[in-house]
């Protein structure tokens, strides 16, 4: 850094993709297509919300034909995936993995609304997916924009629609994971006895087929990488959140991932978990990585 006057200028070279390539000449060779190809940026994220939730699809939210032909197969895969998962009754896990910008998240929306809709104008019962990040600010701006634009949508229809019920309706299908986390922390055996976690019968309701069907079949974690270590999550558990007003649970034996994991695995029929995740984008201490 040089400093002119009060101010810090950082030195900065340029150098052009050839130059670039030049200095590492033992990498794999750059498609010559990346190279000349446009640049066709996707979408905001809140519009490409918006069009997901009203029209229950991902078309036209990206422009660039090949990240659309990506994303589309991905979706069409996971969906694939859950569909399986119900017929053949069986638990599955899917992992998606891309840098900052590939499509992750709009991946996970598209899947949590086709599933929930799967082609009809109302979620279909007890088959919904929720998508759940630990991203307070998104899921806070994404759940008032869409629930805003739902109401709008309905007064432009000349249908009455209280924004608090709408509200309500979009946080069904995208929560905060933190409390979706301790939704189910509730219902567990407390403290946690020789290491195993069990349901409370008392605090939770069994369902013949189901099981504890009040979990979600498809569960779809985004910055999945972000999920607390066991040691984070237990700390955190023993002294009863970071200010000690939350659920105290001593000894508790999981990491997030693995809590999350448990969590629908409680179901007895079938589920479906999807984890969308930023590789080397652990940035925060306690946070895991795939490796978890």
């Amino acid at each position: 850094m040089t400093v002119l006057g009060n101010l810090l200028a950082p030195i900065i070279t340029l150098f052009s993709i050839s130059e670039v390539l030049k200095r590492f000449p033992d990498e794999m060779p750059v498609n010559s297509d990346w190279i000349i190809s446009p640049y066709a940026p996707t979408l905001a994220i809140i519009e490409a919300a918006k069009s997901l939730y009203e029209n229950h699809s991902v078309e036209n939210i990206t422009r660039q034909e090949a990240d659309k032909v990506s994303t589309d197969k991905t979706i069409a895969y996971i969906l694939k995936v859950i569909h399986n998962s119900k017929e053949n009754q069986k638990k599955s896990i899917c992992f998606v993995t891309g840098v900052p910008g590939a499509g992750k998240t709009l991946v996970g929306l598209d899947v949590a609304i086709k599933q929930t809709y799967q082609g009809q104008k109302e979620p279909v019962k007890d088959e919904g997916a929720v998508y759940l990040s630990g991203n307070g600010p998104l899921v806070a701006v994404l759940t008032e924009a869409l629930a805003r634009d739902n109401v709008k949508r309905c007064r432009d229809k000349n249908e009455r629609k209280k924004i608090t019920d709408s509200r309500r309706e979009v946080g069904k299908s995208i929560q905060m994971i933190h409390r979706y986390r301790d939704n189910m922390l509730a219902k567990i055996k407390n403290p946690v006895e020789n290491g195993v976690l069990e349901i409370d019968p008392e605090k939770a309701v069994k369902l013949a087929q189901s099981g504890y069907g009040e979990v979600e079949h498809v569960a779809i974690f985004d910055e999945a990488q972000c999920s607390w270590t066991h040691k984070r999550l237990a700390d955190y558990l023993k002294r009863g959140g970071t200010y000690g007003n939350k659920l105290k649970v001593p000894n508790f034996p999981m990491s997030e991932a693995a809590f999350l994991i448990w969590s629908l695995d409680q179901r007895h029929d079938w589920a479906t978990i999807v984890r969308l995740v930023g590789g080397g984008q652990e940035i925060n201490t306690g946070e895991a990585g795939i490796s978890e």
